[in-house]
């Protein structure tokens, strides 16, 4: 993929990329719902210029056009995205200093879990908010929600960084994109070459896919809404047990990704007694340098087979996840929406392939940096999951991993994720004290959550 972005016909409208259509088609299923918001928020403590972050957002939004996007239908009922001009976004503020400090952050988590969890309408631009929340003097907390399907995890990173230069007054200082993200969708969709993988996916996955078999103890989902309601239990892998796996991982010439990859497989064959499970993984598709800079939905999905049949050690295990991740990674750029075409076209109508999810985020970090503020970050969530249980990885700066499972509240209850994550740092620490032992006898809970694992697992 070396040859420049041919122009588009219109510059007012785009078709959607795959991941854009991919996301489109999940979005009928669920209407009105928030199961594609992605948040940031930030505490911020200093002096904060409101109109300063309007007129950042205002020229971001001139320079890229996902940030005046809405989504529509032709003639056919095939959607795509229309660019307006007639979009300037804003920054909702809200003052809560009126209230008693003691009800203060009460009524701030309430406003920010409801702003999280409000719909976004693909028909109205933009298809973001920001809201300002103030606390006193000079503390505040700052909310972005965006709908998925004009940013990703490596997007956000970008928009941030992009949001505090411009407040900074910096701007100009900012390498330019040469492509907007329309162009690309443009190229993806006309590429006669993107379903050049399909045979690879078709060995892959084209026999029996196995269903995720989780311990089913959440609450009982009586409307479509409480089908993909979730929660989200948050917890560090720590510097020192990060730096052991970083040796371990280059001593079996693997990586970091893999290794927890592999780890984070052998806890949910504990939970499920599944030695033959799918792992969804989202991979960016920023393989050319005129991307850098483009803020959109620039990624893709593959669906890992894990393979734990047998008694593999975890070195065992780990060799056979860095052999299988190689293969799948050489056909990622495979659209996944074309995966599943394929797939459920030779199945007469196979369910989604996958209800687990992984992802190691390796791109730009989604902190932000404004000057004379500090800034840090703040757990906000949708109240939405799109699969059974995700775990979402992130390096710190000190070494640490910020990890997430978030996980179906229909499906699981907060104990049972709770039980997983610290059976993940169990296993793990176990695994480097002994990578040679045997999946089964490394130890992958507490003694309390023991009686929530698969018997004889």
């Amino acid at each position: 993929m070396t040859a420049p972005f041919p122009p588009r016909p219109r510059r007012d409208r785009a078709p959607l990329s795959y991941a854009q259509r991919a996301i489109w088609r999940a979005e009928q299923l669920v209407p009105g719902s928030a199961l594609h918001n992605e948040t940031a928020a930030f505490r911020l403590s200093g002096p904060v210029d409101a109109d300063a972050l309007e007129r950042a957002l205002a020229e971001m939004a001139a320079r890229h056009e996902v940030m005046r996007c809405v989504l529509a239908t032709d003639a056919a009922g095939e959607p795509y995205q229309h660019f307006t001009d007639r979009v300037r976004p804003t920054v909702e503020r809200v003052d809560l200093t009126g209230l008693p400090e003691e009800a203060r952050e009460a009524r701030l988590l309430e406003l920010v879990a409801r702003a999280a969890a409000e719909p976004l309408d693909l028909t109205r631009a933009p298809l973001m908010r920001t809201c300002l929340f103030r606390l006193g003097e000079e503390r505040h907390l700052l909310l972005f929600v965006a709908h998925h399907i004009v940013v990703d995890a490596w997007a956000f990173g970008l928009f941030l960084m992009e949001l505090a230069a411009r407040y900074a007054g910096v701007g100009d200082q900012l390498s330019t994109a040469d492509v907007d993200f329309g162009d690309y969708a443009a190229w993806q969709r006309t590429d006669p070459g993107a379903g050049a993988g399909l045979d690879h996916w078709r060995e892959r996955l084209g026999t029996d896919l196995p269903v995720l078999a989780l311990p089913t103890d959440g609450t009982t989902a009586s409307r479509p809404a409480d089908a993909i309601a979730g929660g989200i239990h948050h917890f560090v892998i720590p510097a020192d047990l990060v730096a052991d796996l970083a040796v371990l991982a280059r001593s079996r010439v693997a990586t970091l990704p893999a290794t927890l990859l592999t780890a984070y497989s052998a806890v949910v064959q504990r939970y499920t007694g599944q030695d033959d499970l799918v792992v969804g993984m989202p991979v960016a598709t920023r393989n050319r340098p005129a991307l850098g800079a483009v803020i959109g939905p620039l990624l893709n999905v593959i669906a890992h087979r894990v393979d734990l049949t047998g008694t593999p050690t975890f070195e065992g295990a780990l060799a056979r996840t860095k052999r299988d991740l190689k293969a799948d990674l050489a056909h990622r750029d495979t659209p996944f929406d074309l995966v599943v075409e394929d797939l459920a076209h030779a199945s007469g109508g196979r369910s989604p392939l996958f209800q687990l999810m992984y992802a190691f985020h390796s791109g730009p970090t989604t902190t932000l940096t404004l000057p004379g503020v500090e800034t840090a970050p703040m757990p906000s969530h949708s109240g939405a999951a799109k699969y059974d249980l995700s775990l979402f990885l992130r390096p710190r700066p000190s070494g640490d991993l910020d990890a997430d499972l978030e996980y179906r509240t229909a499906a699981l209850s907060p104990s049972t994720v709770e039980g997983i994550a610290e059976g993940l740092l169990c296993l793990l620490r176990a695994a480097v004290a002994d990578p040679g032992r045997r999946l089964a006898d490394l130890p992958v809970s507490t003694p309390d959550a023991r009686d929530r694992i698969v018997s004889g697992f």
